[in-house]
């Protein structure tokens, strides 16, 4: 059985937007990361700070944070493409779980996909 580990600094929650299994992309507030599992988005919930319009030199493109989206200057102010980012690969991890069930690493949440591969946060834990 397999880990499939992602970056969060909080709990997960799971999304009712459908999505293909193992996809990972950001969460419609720019600021969550989402895993899909079982056809759902399973995403972080952590706390995001205020979004500030980035200033910038008008005409200037650049890459949006995301590293996928495009991003453009005008009158100041980004105005940024939303697309979906295409999945990320995921860093695996032998370890057995229990398909469907849910526990705690330390300070991380971690659940088991019916295919028993365990997704987990991977906060910093003190």
């Amino acid at each position: 059985m397999k880990v499939a580990i992602f970056f969060a600094l909080a709990a997960v929650f799971v999304a009712a937007e459908a999505c293909k299994d193992g996809e990972r992309f950001m969460a419609p507030d720019g600021c969550n990361k989402c895993v899909c599992i079982k056809g759902k988005a399973a995403c972080t919930k952590m706390w995001c700070p205020p979004r500030k319009s980035l200033r910038c030199k008008n005409g200037e493109t650049f890459i949006a944070s995301d590293g996928c989206n495009k991003c453009k200057c005008i009158g100041g102010k980004a105005a940024c493409t939303k697309m979906r980012c295409p999945p990320k690969k995921v860093k695996r991890d032998a370890e057995e779980c229990e398909p469907d069930t849910v526990w705690k690493k330390d300070c991380n949440v971690c659940l088991c996909t019916d295919e028993g591969t365990a997704v987990c946060t991977t906060m910093e834990c003190f």
